[in-house]
């Protein structure tokens, strides 16, 4: 199998709650990745629960295991302070949101990041929202292009 460096990203509904057997198969799910991959970005949103457990359980997994991998912060608005991330994100990458009004820029952040994803790993049950609608676009980026892989957990 060829080993390369992934994007990695997940989504996930804003009232999610998260069962012990779910947690679980995410953390599962993401020691699994570096058995395909050399290296890991992983890009996310800092806006809900989910996105907070997410880079949480990274932070910890990564310390615990010395996973080769890198948390991403990669906000959905231009100019805007966001604090120090320090304690979970190593490095910020600013899609092009300036034409977006701010309405739509987080998701046009979330499609963006779903066009370099080699992986989105969605959590949730909600018919609507964003986390929905993301998947939807990956969906249909699969059909076109091969990718992003999607695994609905």
């Amino acid at each position: 199998m060829d080993m390369k460096n992934a994007i990695i990203t997940f989504r996930g509904d804003n009232n999610c709650k998260l069962n012990e057997l779910q947690k679980n198969r995410i953390e599962l799910e993401i020691l699994n990745l570096f058995t395909k991959y050399n290296s890991v970005s992983f890009y996310l949103g800092n806006r809900n629960s989910f996105d907070f457990f997410i880079r949480g359980l990274l932070s910890h997994l990564k310390k615990k295991y010395k996973l080769p991998c890198e948390i991403v912060f990669v906000p959905h608005r231009v100019g805007v302070e966001y604090g120090d991330f320090d304690a979970f994100f190593e490095k910020v990458v600013y899609p092009p949101l300036n034409e977006v009004p701010p309405e739509y820029s987080a998701q046009r952040r979330d499609n963006w990041i779903t066009e370099r994803a080699d992986e989105l790993f969605f959590v949730g049950n909600s018919r609507y929202g964003s986390a929905r609608e993301t998947l939807d676009y990956a969906r249909l980026r699969f059909q076109k292009y091969g990718k992003p892989q999607i695994t609905e957990l």
